[in-house]
């Protein structure tokens, strides 16, 4: 059984939440180079996310 939102469960812990964190969108063909630079640009964001949560 999950606690109701906005309480604690019993252990004292606040609930976490999921939510995504990202959301690829693939381009037509036509668009490919665009896609690789949008995807490589994703990539170097991700990276800076993930190493701003380990610090």
């Amino acid at each position: 059984m999950q606690p109701e939102k906005g309480k604690r469960n019993p252990k004292g812990e606040k609930e976490r939440r999921r939510r995504p964190v990202f959301c690829v969108t693939l381009l037509p063909p036509a668009q490919e180079e665009k896609q690789e630079e949008w995807l490589c640009e994703l990539e170097r964001e991700a990276a800076n996310v993930i190493r701003g949560r380990l610090q």
